[in-house]
């Protein structure tokens, strides 16, 4: 993958209390409880995520969360550019199904798990037609 390309991004601060560092590239969103702008992995199809993490964030750490614009995130499985993707295991960008919310359009290709990507990340809650 070559340099990613962040056009116009845009951040809103989050803070860890996993008690683990969540990952760079991983889909995050708002814990319900605890500190105000607290965020946890996003692991379930039916989650209202936030964003996606561009660096580790360690545990009792702030960091910011990019909500807009072209980041990186991490491949669950095999990825096509122009795709749209959701979040799967681990938090962890997909191929998205029909019927379910999609976090963004893959802009390069995963031929597998566990590769980076870039993603033209949208956020409120598109549903794959």
């Amino acid at each position: 993958m070559t340099q990613p390309r962040q056009r116009d991004p845009k951040y809103v601060p989050g803070y860890n209390g996993t008690g683990g560092t969540l990952s760079k590239g991983t889909l995050v969103k708002l814990k319900t409880s605890g500190v105000d702008d607290e965020i946890i992995a996003a692991t379930s199809t039916s989650d209202a995520y936030l964003g996606i993490l561009q660096h580790d964030l360690a545990d009792g750490e702030w960091g910011d969360v990019q909500v807009g614009g072209i980041g990186v995130a991490l491949s669950g499985a095999a990825v096509t550019k122009g795709s749209r993707v959701m979040w799967g295991t681990g938090a962890k960008v997909i191929a998205c199904t029909t019927g379910l919310t999609f976090a963004g359009v893959a802009r390069t290709t995963a031929s597998g798990a566990d590769e980076y990507i870039e993603v033209d990340i949208v956020t409120g809650g598109p549903v794959m037609p």
